[in-house]
């Protein structure tokens, strides 16, 4: 977890001119900040999960089912895990409909991130 920083480190170095603008910056990214976007990044580390968002990017939503059939041969067991870190990361929604649950993005924010990144993997 970050820790604030002390009295003694949030005095602006020496030569900074726009001790006003640290200030800002320092209050909009505040640890707790910090942390849930580290939570959003970290749960991108796995390629199941990638998979997942990155079939959410092109599909409004998806069922559980659907996501067995396109991970295959993972078991629906693996791919519940993974939704359901999704889902504790607020990367994912879930809306359930009688037996069924499905799954959307909560944010295009994750989805622009997700592209950009594919469309400059494909072009290296």
């Amino acid at each position: 977890m970050l820790r604030e920083p002390t009295p003694e480190a949030q005095a602006p170095p020496p030569g900074c001119t726009d001790p006003a603008k640290v200030e800002r910056l320092r209050t909009r990214l505040n640890a707790d900040v910090v942390e849930r976007i580290v939570d959003e990044m970290r749960v991108l580390t796995d390629a199941t999960r990638v998979r997942i968002v990155w079939a959410l990017t092109h599909e409004r939503e998806i069922c559980v089912s659907e996501f067995v059939e396109l991970l295959h041969p993972l078991k629906q067991s693996s791919v519940s895990h993974a939704l359901s870190a999704l889902r504790s990361a607020g990367v994912v929604r879930k809306r359930p409909e009688g037996k069924v649950a499905y799954y959307s993005l909560k944010t295009d924010t994750i989805r622009d991130f997700l592209n950009e990144r594919i469309d400059k993997a494909t072009r290296a």
